[in-house]
């Protein structure tokens, strides 16, 4: 029942320039159990976007995602 294993194990979703050129979107999923919940993301400036930044944004997402997770499994 771990649909979305795969998608985790690939990582986060990164974009540039996919609806803005002037933008980078970052996003992880939600996930509860093998059910899609939705989904974390952030979209900065590409001009402001570093990997230094990128990484330290998805690990927040990561984070963030993993507390939810873990409060709907527990609701």
């Amino acid at each position: 029942p771990r649909v979305w294993a795969p998608l985790r194990a690939r990582g986060p979703a990164v974009t540039r320039a996919g609806v803005d050129r002037e933008a980078v979107g970052l996003a992880v999923p939600l996930l509860d159990g093998g059910h899609l919940l939705g989904s974390l993301s952030v979209v900065l400036r590409a001009r402001a976007s570093s990997p230094t930044t990128e990484k330290r944004v998805l690990a927040l997402l990561k984070s963030c995602a993993r507390r939810i997770e873990a409060r709907v499994e527990a609701a």
